[in-house]
């Protein structure tokens, strides 16, 4: 595996939804798994975390993480070569961790293209959409913030955790998430609806679904 050469960010257009039924990390395919135990992958993996960490307006850091309680999302099983290194492939990892404290469920999606991989950013929790349509998201989070909490548009909006209530939803099929977020030192729990069809995914949050976090 030592060919393998992690990147934090991506130039690959990231279109696939991620809508994955969870399974246990012992479950996944061979590659995957084993591709999980190298030391390079995990610090990459980890990098992303700590991005995200230091990104947010407590600037923690360092983390903790537990690789062993971790989970995997496969949206596209790894195909691979003649020597079994992975050519393609999409899937999320999910690591339980803590910073500053707090407690996460950290996400990173690697993206395998054409035999090189990369490592993207999710935020924490259950969410099931990709990293372009999370931030397409915020520009809504941050309108309906506004309207319903008088959150300034000054405020830097953080984005602690997202959780599915219904569950896992069928492909292409609407889904609704709740999204925690902090603007300012305040948190709010939001509703975030997600509509998918031919020509994308439609993002509607109304600030009649915010509430202040008590």
């Amino acid at each position: 595996m030592s060919s393998y050469r992690f990147r934090k960010t991506a130039t690959i257009a990231l279109v696939v939804l991620i809508t994955t039924t969870t399974i246990q990390a012992e479950e996944v395919a061979p590659a995957i798994a084993a591709m999980r135990q190298f030391p390079p992958y995990r610090h990459a993996v980890e990098t992303v975390f700590q991005q995200y960490e230091s990104s947010l307006r407590t600037h923690c850091a360092t983390i903790k993480t537990d690789w062993g309680k971790s989970t995997v999302y496969v949206a596209t099983q790894p195909a691979l070569d003649a020597q079994k290194h992975i050519v393609s492939g999409i899937w999320v990892d999910t690591v339980p961790g803590e910073a500053c404290g707090q407690h996460r469920r950290y996400n990173a999606v690697i993206i395998f293209h054409d035999g090189q991989p990369a490592v993207l950013p999710l935020f924490p929790g259950e969410s099931e959409s990709n990293p372009l349509l999370q931030k397409d998201t915020l520009l809504y989070v941050g309108t309906a913030l506004a309207a319903a909490a008088g959150v300034k548009s000054s405020c830097h909006i953080d984005i602690l955790e997202t959780q599915l209530p219904d569950g896992h939803p069928a492909p292409h099929t609407p889904w609704m998430e709740r999204w925690r977020a902090d603007a300012c030192g305040k948190q709010y729990w939001l509703k975030v609806n997600y509509i998918p069809d031919a020509t994308g995914t439609t993002i509607d949050v109304k600030p009649s679904d915010v509430a202040a976090v008590k």
